[in-house]
């Protein structure tokens, strides 16, 4: 994962802004708003592009 990646956490999709040795911060991307977070690696799972 790098900054700029699209990741699912759970059902949603979240855009990585930052991250350190502990967290990824990202922006949870939703229909009707954008929500800040800050994630446990193991947590996130890459989105297969096609």
């Amino acid at each position: 994962m790098k900054v700029g990646d699209l990741v699912k956490y759970m059902s949603r999709i979240v855009l990585i802004t930052d991250f350190d040795e502990e967290w990824v911060y990202g922006i949870e991307l939703d229909d009707d708003r954008a929500e800040v977070g800050k994630y446990k690696s193991h947590v996130l799972r890459a989105i297969n592009e096609r």
